[in-house]
């Protein structure tokens, strides 16, 4: 895990993203399709690394890693903030709840001038 400090007078805003799904067409769900006993796509999700590339069958896993979460055969992003910093760097963090992220936003705003792990 990287470690990032920033100069909280440099923080511009904070955006919070809250079940945002992802919109673009690298994942999708597919459900077991057979033809006459012969398998085609086993259940689950599949991606593709490029537009008009082959699907590949998807640990849900790895999924995780990447920072998605899965809802209702949909992919959407995990919880998180993005700082945007004055030198226009955005800085983003995921959290697994939505508490995490309001006390994590809550400690920010009591520091003046000091430095935070993110």
């Amino acid at each position: 895990m990287e470690k990032v400090e920033i100069n909280i007078d440099q923080i511009c805003s904070i955006k919070t993203i809250i079940s945002l799904e992802y919109p673009y067409y690298y994942f999708t769900y597919l459900p077991e399709i057979r033809v006459f006993g012969i398998l085609f796509t086993k259940k689950g999700f599949y991606e593709r690394n490029r537009p008009l590339g082959k699907w590949y069958l998807i640990d849900e896993e790895k999924l995780k890693k990447l920072n998605f979460i899965i809802k209702d055969k949909k992919i959407f992003y995990k919880n998180h903030i993005e700082i945007r910093m004055s030198n226009d760097r955005v800085i983003t963090k995921f959290f697994e709840t939505i508490d995490e992220i309001n006390n994590y936003v809550l400690e920010i705003k009591k520091f003046n001038n000091s430095w935070i792990e993110l």
